[in-house]
């Protein structure tokens, strides 16, 4: 089932109100996975392949994917396309190269 669209009003509200992009961000892809239970998927290989739409759009710190290789959740731990991947424990799980 495709992304119904724009998020609720109150995302929006936070976005308009001025608070931190990455919030509104996170927000919206909490909406997403949360109310629509359609969480973001990866494997491990394109989680660390550097070049993968997974990396390159849309990342930024704190972004969830769930790794469907390994059965686990990663978090980024920044905005770049290099930045690293890191477990529930805060160790890195994968590395874009």
């Amino acid at each position: 089932m495709p992304f119904p669209g724009p998020p609720p009003f109150h995302v929006r509200l936070i976005e308009a109100i001025g608070s931190h992009q990455i919030w509104t961000k996170w927000l919206y892809d909490l909406y997403r996975q949360v109310l629509y239970i359609q969480p973001i998927t990866a494997t491990t290989a394109e989680l660390a392949d550097i070049t993968d739409d997974i990396n390159t759009l849309d990342k930024y710190t704190g972004k969830s994917v769930f790794n469907t290789t390994t059965g686990s959740p990663v978090w980024a731990g920044g905005d770049t396309a290099a930045a690293v991947w890191v477990n529930a424990t805060g160790a890195t799980a994968h590395t874009p190269v």
